[in-house]
């Protein structure tokens, strides 16, 4: 990154020229998932995992990539950046519907056309447009935390026989109460998010 705060921005309606022009970058693509809108409990210990995997990395041949908004997980594009990283972001159109802003230090954003802000699109396990994009240009996906749609893609990285790495984070408390209460639904009790349930049931 080198300081500039206005991220390229490309809007694309058919997924696989998307997954075509990132893998034409030629440089290996690590994906970092996790909460977004409901942030974390313990954001410094996010900061600390999100930190460990970046020493991993070689910003010579890796590109950072998460979904491109600031919340939560968008942590990540700071910490790159501040290791010499470029940085990507994968989303879908729906984030500038809403008017969800970017992070600050992305330096390229596809925006996928999608309905959905990700995940599986039906029982069969068919991924939504910007959960294949993310997946399928992904060589490595470190999830830290996550709801349903990391979740989703957790299951389709799997199956897509990709290496994944999980970490278990607690949402915000208050955010997912505050989202339940919302939704009309109990207050929750388990703050750890859906795949880290999902990743409890494939160990037993």
């Amino acid at each position: 990154m080198t300081g500039n705060t206005c991220p390229k921005i490309y809007q694309v309606r058919d997924a696989d020229l998307a997954i075509r022009a990132i893998r034409d970058l030629g440089r290996r693509i690590v994906t970092f998932s996790g909460f977004s809108s409901n942030g974390y409990e313990d954001q410094s210990d996010v900061q600390r995992i999100i930190c460990e995997v970046l020493d991993k990395l070689d910003p010579r041949t890796d590109i950072v990539c998460s979904g491109a908004t600031r919340m939560g997980i968008g942590a990540v594009y700071a910490l790159a950046s501040s290791r010499g990283f470029e940085s990507l972001g994968i989303v879908s159109t729906r984030a500038r519907k809403e008017h969800v802003p970017f992070a600050d230090d992305v330096d390229i954003v596809y925006v996928i056309e999608d309905e959905s802000w990700g995940g599986y699109i039906d029982k069969r396990g068919t991924p939504s447009p910007t959960s294949r994009v993310m997946v399928d240009v992904s060589d490595m996906l470190v999830f830290i935390g996550g709801g349903d749609i990391a979740r989703d893609e957790y299951d389709y990285a799997k199956r897509r026989r990709k290496a994944v790495e999980f970490f278990v984070a607690d949402a915000n408390h208050a955010a997912a109460i505050d989202q339940a209460r919302r939704r009309g639904e109990p207050a929750p009790t388990d703050f750890r998010g859906s795949l880290a349930l999902h990743c409890e049931a494939e160990t037993k």
